[in-house]
This record gives structure tokens, sequence and C-alpha cells, in this order.
């Protein structure tokens, strides 16, 4: 996904690519339950979020990223805008694919999970 995109699904499946020791500058998304000619943007004011990043469903999670710490953000929750990043990549971990979402929770406790895919975690290449 570019750093900036619109969701106009109910989920899109985006790839991550992160690096080891490195500060990964994250990406923003846009929630567009209409069409790219007919928006109809998700209202986000007052939701939470969090973003895990985990081997598999049910495995230990290895990144967790929340609203409340200031990882992800609303910049303009009422064209349902996210903000996820930056953050710093302390992982120390194979380079196999891996897998994470973020849910959006709701103020009526509603949540909704509109993106994730899979996450690759590459070594730092250039140590200086």
């Amino acid at each position: 996904m570019s750093p900036s995109s619109t969701c106009t699904s109910n989920f899109i499946n985006n790839p991550l690519y992160l690096i080891q020791k490195d500060t990964w500058p994250g990406f923003s998304f846009q929630i567009n339950l209409g069409t790219k000619e007919f928006p109809v943007y998700q209202n986000l004011t007052g939701c939470s979020a969090e973003m895990q990043i985990r081997q598999a469903p049910n495995t230990p999670v290895l990144l967790d990223i929340k609203s409340s710490d200031g990882y992800i953000t609303f910049p303009n929750p009422i064209t349902g805008t996210v903000k996820v990043g930056p953050v710093k990549i302390n992982l120390d971990i194979s380079t196999i694919p891996y897998v994470y979402d973020i849910p959006i929770t709701f103020p009526d406790g509603t949540i909704t999970t509109y993106i994730g895919g899979q996450a690759t975690v590459r070594p730092k290449i250039t140590h200086g």
C-alpha cells in the first residue's frame, strides 16, 4: 500500500514491509464505504484502534501498537482517515512472513477490521 490509500471495500489486503532495528514510517488509509465516484466515508470520531503483528493467528504477539499509545491516530476522523506509525522496529526475529490486522473499536463497542495482510520483516543490511 502506498503511504496514503483509500479503502473502497469492506476489507483491504495490504502487505507491509519492515526492516529490523529501523524506524518504520507507517502509512495512512481512508475508509470509504462507497465508491471513488460517490464516497461514503466512515466517521471514526471517538474510535480507538490496535495493530498486532504475529506469525499466525493465536501465536505470540511480536509487535503491538495502539491508538492509546499514540502510534495510531485519526487525523481527520470525519473522513475516515487513519494514520499508523511511525514506530521503531526493535525485532530480532527471523524473516519469515507474518500477518497483521488493525481492528477499529467504535464508541458503541462495535469492532470492525478494515485492513490487514502479510507483514515481512527484513534484516537491516547497512550497519554503521
